[in-house]
Parts: C-alpha cells; structure tokens; sequence
C-alpha cells in the first residue's frame, strides 16, 4: 500500500495548525506556558502515531513545561476529537524542539 507524500505532508500540517490552536486555548483556560508547535511527522505502521515538537517562550524552564503539556494529554485529544469525526485521532508524542535539531545533527552530511 503506497502512501502518497503530498497527502502526508497536508495531514502534518492540519495537524501542526490544530494542536496550535489546542495549546493556545489551553494555554488560556489552564494558564499553561505559552508554545508553538515547530513541527510535527506521521511515522508508523498506517501512519498511527504523530511526533510533535515544540517550543516554549521561557528558555530556564523548557522541561517543566513540556511535562505539563504532555499532563493535558488526553484533553487536547478529546479537542481533536471534536474538530475530526471523520478521521483517525493519532497517538501524539510531544517533544521538545532541541530534541529534532539533536536527531537532525546526525542526518546531516
């Protein structure tokens, strides 16, 4: 089964506009750390599972942050749920945006 690349790359996009919206409304009801999504990739078996990078405002204070977003996990999958009756809701991974610049430091030659 082949998996075109255009529709992938719209999917991560509706995705990374989607969870932005979420965190920010988040950000506001539970006064969360204000972020931004840097990236987000489908990877998996059926295109599953979504990585998500982000990056926060307050640079002393990233890991904390990053820990309270991945708390409100199931909150920002039931926000998706609402907007996407039609479509599977992946499994997110949240990740801090260093974390993409340390695996792209080795794919580059």
């Amino acid at each position: 089964m082949k998996i075109n690349l255009n529709l992938i790359k719209q999917k991560e996009e509706i995705y990374r506009r989607e969870i932005s919206r979420i965190l920010y409304d988040l950000s506001l009801k539970k006064k969360l750390p204000s972020s931004s999504v840097v990236y987000c990739c489908l990877f998996g078996e059926k295109k599953k599972n979504l990585n998500v990078y982000l990056d926060f405002y307050q640079n002393d204070i990233k890991h904390n942050n990053l820990f309270k977003i991945k708390k409100n996990y199931y909150f920002i999958k039931k926000e998706m749920m609402k907007n996407k009756k039609k479509y599977l809701i992946p499994n997110i991974f949240f990740y801090l945006s260093e974390e993409l610049n340390k695996n792209n430091k080795y794919d580059i030659k």
